[in-house]
């Protein structure tokens, strides 16, 4: 049935649960849901897991409509006794019934299905609190309970300082703390691009040519959305733009992207939290590198972290902070001529990769004269998908190779 298929997805969050590191022995049922004679714990502590906040899809009694509870959530399996060993699932639950009516619960909607469940609510005390019990058989008593409220905010993260800060192995990012009581497991450094997926695109875009990543141990009792929760409350405060994130009753994992391009600096965050543990990936494009140095030595140089529209060639403001140290550069050297080059990956036809590539070229030294460069110090040039710094076999060498280039005039290129 519906509700039975619905439902699914819930039951795997518990069996996952079960099978998550081991929790605080100190976890228990909240006071008002008191086991009653016959009732429980199948496996004692070991089939209680609890988060400090958590969510769980119930049903609006009467209907087949879901309704999302967020707050402090437990989930348990529990045993009723059957002396005789023969006791329907509605009989089994008829014999504990009474015993939380008499805690105060209410009973929302009892399901006569296979298998028999129940919706019970408790609204005494100030709380809201609801319950859901899925009857398997007698061993197999599969329970939500979420004390509806909002989360409690610990996670301070300060701002990013003006010029990039040393990142060392053996601490947290500056500006990216651990959550409370987890460990770092492992730091490193890779060179390989850093990729991100914007609302509205299709594609991964690239905004960095190295990262950090540092893992983490979870602390007890987090869940995906307040891992979320947490991180997009203190980012967001400390002047980040949240880009995107994922988070929700049918996810085991949870994603977070930031954005962080003020004063100066142009830093990309990705969170993933994968149950037990989770990851923070760091590219700061300001400590890559001197743009100025560069373009002397080189003649040209990538600038990774303009990006567009997909397929278009519209610039996303995410691209101002890379555009502005090319603005900075240009009004620091004015003697500096530059000609702005569009490149993409090889999917798509010749002729549509050299238009695109010009146009975005183009929307580059539009930006530039609009923002009081003068014209003449500007030349544009499509190249389409000839010239090619990594292979187009994998999504990692196509985001290289879709990029904008600033050359010299006076250099051969």
């Amino acid at each position: 049935m519906n509700r039975i298929l619905s439902l699914a997805v819930g039951l795997c969050l518990i069996a996952l649960a079960f099978a998550a590191p081991a929790f605080a022995r100190d976890k228990t049922l909240p006071p008002y849901f008191t086991l009653p004679p016959g009732m429980t714990l199948t496996n004692g502590q070991d089939s209680l897991y609890e988060e400090t906040y958590g969510e769980f899809e119930f049903y609006e009694p009467g209907t087949d409509a879901k309704i999302l509870k967020k707050g402090k959530h437990w989930l348990a399996g529990l045993s009723i006794a059957d002396p005789s060993g023969q006791m329907l699932a509605k009989d089994l639950w008829a014999s504990v019934r009474q015993a939380f009516l008499d805690q105060g619960w209410t009973i929302g909607a009892e399901y006569d299905e296979n298998p028999f469940s129940v919706t019970l609510r408790y609204t005494k005390d100030g709380k809201d609190v609801w319950a859901y019990l899925k009857i398997f058989g007698l061993d197999d008593v599969r329970t939500n309970i979420v004390e509806v409220g909002d989360p409690v905010f610990t996670l301070v993260a300060p701002p990013p300082a003006a010029k990039p800060e040393k990142v060392k192995d053996t601490q947290d990012f500056p500006y990216l703390p651990a959550l409370a009581g987890s460990t770092l497991n492992n730091s490193s450094h890779e060179d390989g691009p850093m990729t991100v997926t914007l609302p509205d695109s299709a594609e991964p875009q690239l905004v960095g040519t190295g990262y950090i990543i540092k893992e983490y141990s979870e602390p007890f009792g987090l869940s995906t959305i307040l891992f979320v929760a947490e991180y997009h409350h203190a980012l967001e405060a400390a002047g980040w733009t949240i880009i995107s994130e994922s988070a929700g009753p049918s996810q085991t994992d949870a994603t977070l992207t930031a954005h962080y391009d003020k004063d100066g600096r142009n830093i990309w965050a990705y969170l993933h939290d994968g149950g037990g543990s989770y990851s923070i990936q760091v590219a700061d494009v300001g400590a890559e590198g001197d743009l100025a140095k560069q373009l002397k030595e080189d003649c040209h140089v990538a600038l990774y972290g303009v990006l567009f529209d997909f397929n278009k060639a519209t610039l996303k403001p995410e691209s101002d902070p890379v555009l502005q140290k090319v603005l900075d550069l240009l009004n620091k050297d004015t003697s500096l001529a530059i000609e702005v080059q569009g490149h993409t990956d090889n999917v798509g036809s010749d002729e549509y990769n050299q238009t695109l590539s010009e146009a975005r070229a183009k929307s580059v030294v539009v930006w530039l004269t609009d923002h009081g460069i003068a014209p003449e110090r500007l030349t544009f040039k499509g190249y389409g998908e000839s010239v090619p710094v990594a292979s187009n076999d994998d999504d990692a060498g196509r985001a290289l190779n879709r990029r904008v280039e600033i050359a010299r005039q006076d250099c051969e290129n």
